[in-house]
């Protein structure tokens, strides 16, 4: 898990070092909206990919004996020539999604129809590294898949550095040079003691391929149509909110990104092995972990967001007014942020023990109560709207996530006392934080104040909480 947790950390800090250049460049002007709806667009789909190939393909595509099974790499290679065709047809008709996604910057002499077409092509790259770094988890190669995804910001960093006067359309050029490498990349890891065999596929607990392909599309699909909601409001709204969710992800990532990548293998392996009891202890440790990491975050932000923004990207074309309306758009999405964070571990552990159907009905749940959300309160309130419907829906669907664990027994009262520690330093960090805001205390003393009540409530209850083990 550590290789994991460092591969991801090195992924989103270039992805964020990224975003910092890229906001001096192009601040929240209709070219950095546009660069945003389009590179959304194709990386949601093709995060289609990669959510199907972890949920159906990963847990099945080691056999007992540690070998490839064949069955799978075919269906793999299935998967990859669909987002080929999707891709096609999408580059194809660009001239006619450009206008209907975003009016207001087709008019605004943007380029939109060029930015899709090779948003696709990059985003056809990512499908590709999806699979390869399918087979690189399964045969426990965790560090280069967690750490691939940082070359494309790598190398399009560069031109940003050197050149200000750096196009959106030569931006996607060079991440698709960095796709490219992935790939190169992936593959030589992968192809070391490679054992394939014939064997029939292990259809135990299996759900339909279509159903998760259109579960994930409509999760994965909603990014954009926040993007797009935001984008209807202002030609500014689609760049600031994607700066404020860009951030949010990013630290999201940062914090569980990769207990997310290695869980998923790992508690596999414990329910092959009907090693019920570590599985659930496992459980409840990696939810601690990961609600105290994301509730300290989240209240930091909530009493410095405005600092912190303003010391990430306003510089060159990012004002000041960019940096309010990020803040308020970051504040609004705070209480997602830390529910989506816990449930994407809690989610890993649906699918290792193989609860694809459930999984499945709370993401198509989640999703639409997303979409209502999102747009009843984002074309009312604009980009802060979309953001507290980012929220509201998160903390939803985490409850009946965890409402359903309880009661088929992943979480049991033999956790109560650790679930009640974690619940504790939440409130206590939270309550902290909240209770600052109105005082108008300096962000720094503030941010230092609900860094100490986390700190003495963590001890105050340290017997009651996971200790953390480094596992290579």
């Amino acid at each position: 898990m550590l290789k994991a947790t460092v591969g991801t950390w090195i992924n989103y800090g270039t992805t964020a070092f990224f975003q910092v250049l890229f906001a001096r460049r192009f601040g929240s002007t209709p070219d950095a909206s546009a660069y945003a709806l389009t590179f959304t667009l194709a990386i949601s789909i093709a995060a289609i990919f990669v959510g199907v190939t972890q949920v159906m393909f990963l847990p099945r595509l080691l056999t007992r004996g540690g070998k490839v099974s064949m069955a799978v790499v075919r269906r793999l290679a299935r998967m990859t020539a669909l987002g080929m065709m999707i891709f096609a047809v999408l580059a194809a008709g660009a001239s006619l999604l450009a206008p209907i996604i975003a009016p207001k910057l087709n008019d605004g002499g943007t380029h939109l129809v060029e930015l899709v077409r090779a948003a696709c092509v990059f985003g056809f790259s990512q499908v590709v590294v999806a699979q390869l770094a399918a087979v690189a988890w399964a045969r426990g190669r965790r560090f280069v898949p967690a750490v691939s995804p940082a070359i494309p910001s790598i190398v399009a960093s560069v031109p940003l550095i050197a050149n200000p006067n750096v196009t959106p359309l030569a931006l996607y050029v060079l991440l698709t040079l960095g796709g490219l490498l992935q790939i190169v990349l992936l593959t030589f890891s992968v192809r070391r003691d490679l054992q394939f065999v014939r064997e029939p596929l292990d259809r135990e607990g299996e759900t339909s391929v279509s159903l998760v392909f259109g579960t994930y599309a409509a999760a994965q699909l909603i990014a954009p149509f926040e993007l797009f909601v935001a984008a209807h409001w202002s030609t500014s709204g689609g760049a600031d909110f994607n700066y404020a969710y860009r951030g949010i992800v990013v630290a999201q990532s940062l914090i569980v990104g990769g207990v997310v990548f290695a869980a998923l293998p790992d508690w596999s392996n414990h329910v092959r092995a009907q090693a019920r009891a570590t599985l659930e202890r496992s459980i409840a440790r990696t939810l601690s972990m990961a609600a105290l990491a994301l509730s300290l975050a989240a209240a930091v932000g909530l009493v410095a967001a405005n600092t912190l923004v303003s010391a990430a990207f306003q510089r060159g074309s990012f004002t000041a007014h960019d940096t309010r309306a990020v803040s308020e758009i970051v504040v609004a999405g705070l209480l997602g942020f830390v529910a989506e964070g816990v449930m994407l571990v809690l989610s890993q552990a649906l699918l290792a023990d193989r609860r694809n159907r459930v999984a499945v009905i709370i993401a198509l749940a989640r999703s639409f109560g997303l979409i209502i959300l999102v747009a009843g309160l984002g074309l009312t309130l604009g980009p802060v709207g979309v953001a507290l419907g980012y929220s509201i829906a998160n903390v939803v669907a985490l409850a009946v996530q965890l409402v359903y664990a309880c009661r088929e027994g992943m979480l049991t009262s033999r956790q109560l006392r650790l679930a009640r520690s974690t619940a504790v330093v939440t409130v206590c960090t939270c309550g902290a934080a909240a209770m600052l805001i109105p005082l108008h205390v300096p962000s720094p003393v503030a941010a230092a104040v609900v860094i100490g009540v986390f700190a003495t409530t963590v001890l105050s209850v340290r017997n009651s909480l996971p200790s953390i083990r480094v596992r290579v």
